[in-house]
C-alpha cells in the first residue's frame, strides 16, 4: 500500500489495531496479530527484520536480495519542527533511508541513506522515501514523497521526484511526476504522489497513487503507462484509481485499482509492454496484490482498515482460486503496507508504530515477514 493511503487510514488503523486480542497458535516469531489462517491451508510465518522506522515499499532484486525502503521519522529534537499549534508542528530531518538483505533477513547492506523525512510532532507516522527498486544493470530507482517539505535544501531538490542512484554512487533526479500529473490531470485530481517503483529492463515503472495512474519512465521521458479505466458518469472524486503495484515473481505487473467510496477493489495485471492479460473483479478492498512463481495470485488486505474485519475487509494473505474469488486467508495479519514475492514466498511489511508523548518518534517497530504458503 502507498504512503499516500495509508496517510488516508491511519488514524482508523491505530484506533482499530488497539482493539485486537491476542490468541494462542501464532506462529515461532509472529506477534499476536501474525496467525495462521483458520483454512487448511494455513501457512508459516517468519519476522526477518524488526525495528524499521516507517517502512515503505519491498522489492527483489534481479540477484534475489531485498530492498526495503523507510521514510524515517522526520527529526526527534523540537527544534527540528516548524513553528505552529502544539500538535500541529512539522519536524523535518533527514532520517530516511534504504537498504538491501538476504530473504532471509541476514547480510543487510545500506543502499540509501539521509533522505529527507517529515512528520507531525504528534504523530508517529511521516512522509519521505516511498518506493525503491533495482534495475537489471544495477542502477537503483527510488521516488521521495512530494510533502517533505523544503527544507532541509535537499528536501526541496528531491520531494515528488524520481531519483537515480548510479553504480558508481551518484544520486540524480531523473522525472517529476507531480509536473506531469499537472499537466495532464487524468482522473480529474490534480494533486500527485508518487510511491511504488518498478524497475525494468529499458523501462521503470511508477506509480502515482494520488493521480490514480501508472507512469513509465524511459529514455529520459515520463508517460502514461496505465490509466484505469472508467463507468460511465463516474465524478471524479470517485474515480477508480491505481493504489498499489507490484512486480510478480512470474515476470508480470499487478495493479491494485479501487475508489474511495468503493468497498470492493479490482486487481490488474499486465504484460511488462503494458498490455492487459487479465483482470479480477469484486475483490475485497486489498492493499496490495502479487503472484508467486507457480502464478498464484495472492492479495493483502488490512481489515482494520475498516474498522473491523466484514465481507469484504477479510484482514491477512489471502489466494485468488481458479474462478478468481479470494479463498480464505492463510495469515491473518493487521497493520499491514506491502507486498511482494520471491519465488513461492511472500513478503509483508507491517506498520505498527507507537507515539508515547510529543516530540517524540515513538518506537521504530516497522517489520518484515515472511511467509511460506
Amino acid at each position: 500500500m502507498s504512503s499516500y493511503h495509508r496517510t488516508m487510514i491511519v488514524t482508523g488503523v491505530v484506533a482499530a489495531s488497539a482493539m485486537m486480542v491476542g490468541t494462542t497458535g501464532a506462529a515461532p516469531g509472529a506477534s499476536a496479530t501474525e496467525e495462521p489462517g483458520s483454512s487448511a491451508r494455513a501457512a508459516s510465518v517468519e519476522r526477518i527484520a524488526s525495528g524499521l522506522d516507517n517502512v515503505r515499499q519491498l522489492s527483489v532484486t534481479p540477484g534475489g536480495r531485498l530492498l526495503v525502503a523507510e521514510a524515517g521519522h522526520g527529526k526527534w529534537r523540537s527544534r527540528a519542527c516548524r513553528p505552529g499549534a502544539a500538535l500541529d508542528m512539522l519536524c523535518f530531518g533527514l532520517s530516511g533511508r534504504a537498504f538491501s538483505m538476504k530473504v532471509t533477513g541476514r547480510d543487510k547492506k545500506s543502499v540509501l541513506k539521509r533522505m529527507p523525512s517529515v512528520r507531525e510532532a504528534s504523530d508517529s507516522y511521516s512522509s519521505g522515501l516511498n518506493g525503491i527498486d533495482k534495475a537489471p544493470n544495477g542502477s537503483i530507482y527510488a521516488t521521495v514523497s512530494s510533502m517533505v517539505g523544503t527544507r532541509p535544501s535537499i528536501a526541496k531538490k528531491l520531494r515528488g521526484k524520481l531519483i537515480k542512484k548510479s553504480r558508481s554512487g551518484k544520486i540524480r533526479v531523473v522525472a517529476n511526476p507531480v509536473a506531469l500529473a499537472r499537466r495532464h490531470n487524468w482522473l480529474g485530481r490534480w494533486g500527485s504522489e508518487a510511491t511504488d517503483v518498478i524497475a525494468l529492463r529499458g523501462q521503470v515503472l511508477v506509480l502515482d497513487a494520488d493521480a490514480g495512474v501508472v507512469l513509465r519512465y524511459r529514455k529520459g521521458r515520463l508517460t502514461l503507462w496505465h490509466k484505469p479505466p472508467q463507468a460511465p458518469g463516474t465524478p471524479s472524486y470517485n474515480a477508480a484509481r491505481a493504489s498499489a503495484m507490484s512486480i510478480g515473481a512470474d515476470g508480470y505487473v499487478y495493479v491494485v485499482v479501487r475508489s474511495i467510496q468503493s468497498m470492493t477493489s479490482r486487481v490488474v495485471k499486465l504484460h511488462p509492454n503494458g498490455r492487459v492479460l487479465r483482470t479480477w473483479e469484486g475483490l475485497p478492498r486489498a492493499t496490495a496484490a502479487t503472484a508467486t512463481a507457480n502464478g498464484q495470485v495472492w492479495l493483502l488486505q488490512d481489515g482494520t482498515a475498516c474498522g473491523r474485519p466484514t465481507t469484504y475487509c477479510a484482514e491477512g494473505v489471502m489466494p485468488i482460486d481458479a474462478s478468481g474469488k479470494p479463498s480464505a486467508p492463510v495469515l491473518r495479519i493487521n497493520n499491514t503496507g506491502t507486498m511482494v514475492a520471491a519465488k513461492r514466498s511472500l513478503f509483508v511489511t507491517r506498520y505498527p508504530n507507537e507515539t508515547k508523548r510529543p516530540m517524540q518518534p515513538g518506537r521504530k517497530s516497522g517489520r518484515v515477514l515472511r511467509i511460506n504458503p
